[in-house]
């Protein structure tokens, strides 16, 4: 699956799907998505095939005309009537972050929920991108990072435990993927009013897949706590100087993978540094 990553308004990344993952007809599947395909935004050629829609979903979203993406997509859903049921999670998730362009909150987060408990993805990785997509639209919709964590994990339709055996086998595809959320709960938990999204996101993993990541700073935390694995017990538990400098420590490990992994720094991540040195400066 071929995806791009960028920065929304918000500086949060956000993962598009630019190829459908099934092109050819399959098992006939009844549309899961939570959306009415019946009316179009905006006039668009309804001849089209399911396919080219969707392509032209693609072209209409990155040029910003967010209004036409929506039709195409919507035209996309209607054609699929016989679509493997992983398909609907690629279109899917593309007209979650339509809706989200277009400030329709609660109908993104709403679209990025389905994809994961209707299980819409069709490999842990695709999973994981889903996820990152869901805490872009929870933030949106004024849902802490922590609390729309700890919802996944106690629901059961996320879970780290998932990726491992994928991680290993495509570690660049991992730091991609992990180091873009790490980089959405620091920028959420600077901005919420509930901190602790960060240091869930960094604890949980690092319990799941040491060989990938350092569990020393997040044992630390967790044990001061008391509670392994808190995010907002973790969060409570430090000052705002200390959770701040805790933010800096997990995202400098995100740009040690990303060092590791492609040899240089992410420049988003550089960046999102240096405010929150400044902030921290601030606190003290």
């Amino acid at each position: 699956m071929n995806r791009i990553y960028s920065r929304a308004a918000a500086l949060l990344a956000l993962c598009l799907c630019l190829t459908l993952a099934c092109p050819a007809l399959a098992a006939g599947q009844k549309n899961p998505l939570p959306v009415d395909t019946s009316a179009l935004p905006v006039p668009i050629d309804e001849g089209l095939s399911y396919n080219l829609a969707f392509e032209y979903g693609n072209k209409s979203y990155l040029k910003g005309d967010y209004l036409k993406a929506e039709s195409y997509y919507l035209l996309t859903i209607r054609k699929m009537t016989k679509m493997a049921r992983y398909t609907y999670g690629d279109v899917g998730n593309n007209l979650a972050l339509t809706y989200l362009q277009l400030e329709k909150n609660e109908e993104a987060y709403a679209l990025c929920r389905c994809l994961l408990t209707e299980n819409l993805a069709a490999s842990a990785k695709e999973k994981y991108g889903y996820m990152l997509n869901y805490l872009v639209c929870a933030h949106a919709c004024g849902i802490p990072a922590a609390k729309a964590l700890k919802e996944a994990l106690d629901e059961g339709f996320f879970s780290f435990d998932d990726l491992s055996s994928d991680a290993q086998k495509d570690p660049g595809e991992y730091a991609k993927l992990f180091t873009g959320m790490l980089y959405n709960v620091v920028y959420m938990d600077m901005e919420g009013d509930v901190p602790g999204g960060a240091a869930s996101y960094a604890y949980y993993p690092s319990d799941r897949l040491s060989d990938l990541d350092s569990a020393d700073l997040m044992e630390e935390l967790a044990a001061r706590a008391g509670k392994s694995g808190d995010g907002q017990a973790i969060a409570q538990e430090l000052s705002r100087a200390e959770y701040l400098g805790f933010l800096q420590d997990v995202l400098e490990q995100a740009n040690e993978w990303n060092r590791e992994t492609f040899g240089q720094a992410d420049p988003d991540i550089e960046a999102l540094l240096v405010y929150l040195d400044a902030l921290k400066d601030q606190a003290e």
